[in-house]
């Protein structure tokens, strides 16, 4: 899931806490803690998504007495869902929002709201408010007089009132057997909308689950069962009007099926679930690599956000090898390699700028005994992380990406430096990453960027950089030669340019000339 953060005000002062290292964040300069944090994914919603927001702000604001955060989850919307999201983020500081470029299931908005969440308790609520914010407070009660760990909705509770169509309690019911026949988990309900977590619960989790949609609900409860927590059914209210309105066709039913008995082999077969899982480690040691002024500018910017960085001498002529013979056996959480602006960014072929520091990276990863991460900075080729990068690095450290080590694709420093998440209408940053652990890495980092940071694959995120330095480098930039960098690239062009932020609801931002489409 690719995704960009926007919060009413980040300047608020911000306590230190300790977080679980397999949270991928870092412990200085993290967010201030809230008691309860209610992550709402969306899709497609429009209007109907700020009133539910608005209506369900009332009755949080009126029920619940602890410290609380809403965090809205645009899944890749294609209406005006993103703008409501940040219109509601501009006018209640309880509301943050996070944005998908593409649309990758409620699992994946989920797990990745999760990442920024800061409660001790983490509510699950869908955006259609079938289920009301209001049952929050008595799911919380309920988890407190029960010394439950995890409460969930379950429109089967003898006390519950729905207003049910047949088919889908046909449909639900049948559905039910089948988890209790798999997996033994004594629930009547695990898909309905709105589920309360201590924090704990999901910590452990997540870094397991891979389902990101239909299934999802099932694969954390099965696995909050396995590990001996205890689920807690609670009652709800929803009326029929609510319910009428959410469809599941065949071919959904038929995805849930297959994700479902895809937990089981999991969980019996592979024992996938029981295996322990890696630990991410903070970053200690950070280096910088490339031309002299750019990782100089680098190192004094990093030096201002708290961040000791190591500078590595140039990799220009004979330095490499020094560099290789003094600091390969070095070992670096996390490397960024500054590369310049190139020369040629429209065409596509061998970066040549990349070269030098291979050598030297593989070397360094090669010799780590745990998880390194690099970050290259400036417009790289399209294709470079995925066609050159990547492979040589395997090859030459005979480590695996995403295991061993991920690759991170940055815009240069000066457009970093220049990033202000606090205007009005502050530039995206746009992050491509091989590995989620990749992007955890840059943002204990760089943690006050979080705001404006859109995450995405490492090609997306290269051709981006490419339209975003044309746009620049041309006043009228042809809109033909941004095509074929996209079609040669193999990514959605719509995607680019709304992420380059030049392509807004549909419109061009950028001129193109006559002929030209």
């Amino acid at each position: 899931m690719n995704t960009t953060f926007l919060s009413h005000d980040d300047n608020v002062s911000e306590a230190n806490r300790p977080v679980p290292v397999a949270k991928g964040m870092r412990g200085h300069n993290s967010r201030s803690l809230v008691d309860l944090s209610i992550l709402m994914p969306c899709y497609n919603d429009g209007v109907n998504l700020a009133r539910n927001v608005e209506r369900a702000l009332r009755d949080l604001d009126l029920l619940v007495q602890q410290k609380y955060e809403l965090i809205l989850i645009d899944d890749g919307s294609t209406d005006g869902t993103y703008e409501q999201t940040r219109r509601l983020a501009s006018m209640d500081s309880h509301v943050k929002v996070l944005r998908a470029d593409s649309n990758s299931g409620k699992g994946a908005a989920l797990q990745a709201a999760f990442e920024i969440s800061t409660g001790s308790l983490i509510c699950f609520l869908d955006g259609d408010l079938q289920i009301s914010a209001r049952h929050i407070p008595r799911f919380m009660e309920y988890m407190r007089l029960e010394q439950a760990d995890v409460v969930i909705a379950s429109k089967r509770h003898p006390l519950s009132s729905v207003d049910y169509p047949t088919t889908r309690r046909i449909l639900s019911r049948c559905y039910q057997l089948l988890i209790a026949t798999l997996f033994g988990v004594p629930l009547t309900d695990t898909q309905a909308g709105l589920k309360l977590f201590r924090r704990e619960v999901l910590e452990r989790i997540f870094p397991k689950a891979l389902v990101k949609r239909y299934a999802f609900d099932v694969e954390v409860l099965v696995n909050a069962h396995r590990l001996g927590y205890r689920i807690l059914e609670a009652p709800i209210d929803i009326s029929g009007g609510a319910v009428s309105k959410s469809h599941v066709d065949l071919a959904a039913v038929r995805r849930m099926f297959h994700d479902t008995m895809g937990i089981f082999y999991r969980m019996y077969v592979r024992h996938y679930y029981d295996q322990p899982r890696r630990q991410v480690s903070p970053v200690h040691q950070v280096a910088v690599l490339g031309q002299d002024s750019e990782a100089l500018a680098l190192a004094q910017y990093l030096a201002g956000k708290g961040v000791e960085a190591r500078l590595l001498p140039s990799m220009e002529a004979d330095s490499g090898d020094v560099a290789l013979q003094r600091f390969g056996e070095e070992a670096f959480d996390l490397t960024f390699v500054c590369l310049g602006e190139p020369e040629n960014v429209v065409r596509g072929g061998e970066d040549e700028r990349i070269r030098p520091y291979l050598n030297l990276l593989a070397r360094m990863i090669a010799v780590s005994g745990g998880y390194r991460c690099v970050a290259f900075l400036g417009p790289l080729q399209p294709g470079s992380t995925m066609r050159t990068i990547v492979p040589y690095l395997e090859r030459a450290a005979q480590k695996r990406v995403e295991q061993d080590f991920d690759v991170v694709v940055l815009p240069s420093v000066d457009e970093l430096r220049q990033i202000e998440p606090q205007s009005r209408q502050p530039d995206p940053l746009l992050v491509g990453f091989t590995g989620l652990r990749g992007f955890r890495a840059i943002l204990r980092i760089l943690r006050e960027l979080e705001p404006v940071m859109i995450r995405t694959d490492p090609t997306t995120a290269e051709v981006a950089h490419h339209v975003q330095h044309l746009v620049r480098a041309n006043a009228r930039p042809l809109a033909r030669e941004i095509l074929d960098i996209c079609i040669a690239a193999g990514v959605d062009t719509d995607r680019v340019l709304d992420a380059s932020g030049i392509w807004k609801n549909g419109k061009a931002l950028i001129s193109t000339r006559s002929g030209e489409s």
